[in-house]
């Protein structure tokens, strides 16, 4: 999945539930981060899996 394919009314959603804070999701949705942390991607990439395996889609992009 990736983060662009969300709606910007999305990314509260996904920083609580990632536990990323939601100024480095919006920053990164927008791409202001040019080299973010390894934990921040970390975080991201468990919270897509999940919600992947949830949704049942094959979607596999960050």
């Amino acid at each position: 999945m990736r983060l662009r394919s969300f709606k910007h009314s999305d990314l509260r959603n996904i920083a609580a539930a990632s536990k990323v804070p939601e100024g480095t999701v919006r920053k990164l949705y927008y791409g202001e981060v040019e080299n973010p942390r390894i934990r921040t991607i970390e975080a991201l990439h468990n919270y897509f899996n999940v919600l992947q395996a949830q949704s049942g889609k094959d979607r596999t992009h960050v």
